[in-house]
């Protein structure tokens, strides 16, 4: 808890001195140094609300009412949004606050839904909820550098929004049904791949480690 608050702190404090210094706007947008933040606000919230043990605080907002765990949840998401349409790029209050609000919203979205999972009395969640947690990282990743090669053309935004889209979702399904259990031959992992491959998943894996190795060359000789 206190290490995710350390490095929490720090990323935050070196932002606010870079926006006040005159740092380029494109090093306190892009860097990791000013940027890691989401992913100590992530290590926060898991250990406060981890599996095996609980805080206090997760323990005790646990036993408050669903509906006020709801209202949080629903009002951290909605000003969330409006932050998404008022915060610039080129503005300076975006990197001394606007990012740090950011920051409260997302412990409060995060922990909020882990509050309303432990509220929850019984059965698991639904399937498309489950199946959207397992690609939403992949998604993550992916949707960006697809949006930067799309944008580039000469198609419509719409159009590259849309296939932006589709292509994040098809290929984060790509990697956790088929990419994953190869590359990480996990057991119990192989009724996840499709009959064909499962069948044959040592040549599999073999094809997918060098089809990975391929793509890291081309990768590095563009």
């Amino acid at each position: 808890f206190f290490l995710s608050l350390l490095l929490l702190a720090l990323p935050t404090l070196m932002m606010l001195f870079g926006s006040f210094r005159g740092w380029p706007t494109a090093f306190l947008y892009f860097s990791d140094l000013t940027r890691m933040t989401p992913f100590f606000v992530g290590t926060l919230v898991a250990s406060m609300t981890g599996m095996s043990s609980l805080a206090y605080p997760t323990k005790k907002w646990a036993k408050a009412s669903p509906l006020v765990t709801l209202l949080v949840l629903i009002g951290s998401l909605a000003l969330y949004l409006l932050l998404a349409f008022k915060l610039s790029y080129s503005r300076p209050a975006t990197y001394r606050l606007g990012f740090f609000v950011v920051d409260g919203l997302c412990f409060l979205l995060l922990f909020s839904a882990r509050i309303l999972s432990l509220q929850k009395t019984s059965g698991e969640d639904p399937r498309p909820i489950r199946f959207l947690s397992q690609i939403s990282y992949g998604f993550y990743l992916l949707h960006w550098p697809i949006y930067v090669v799309l944008s580039s053309t000469s198609l419509p935004h719409l159009a590259v929004l849309f296939l932006t889209l589709t292509l994040a979702f098809l290929l984060s399904w790509f990697n956790v049904a088929v990419w994953e259990p190869l590359i990480l031959h996990r057991k119990g992992m192989e009724s996840r791949l499709p009959t064909k491959l499962s069948a044959h998943q040592k040549k599999s894996k073999v094809l997918a480690q060098w089809s990975m190795a391929i793509a890291l060359v081309l990768t590095l000789t563009q």
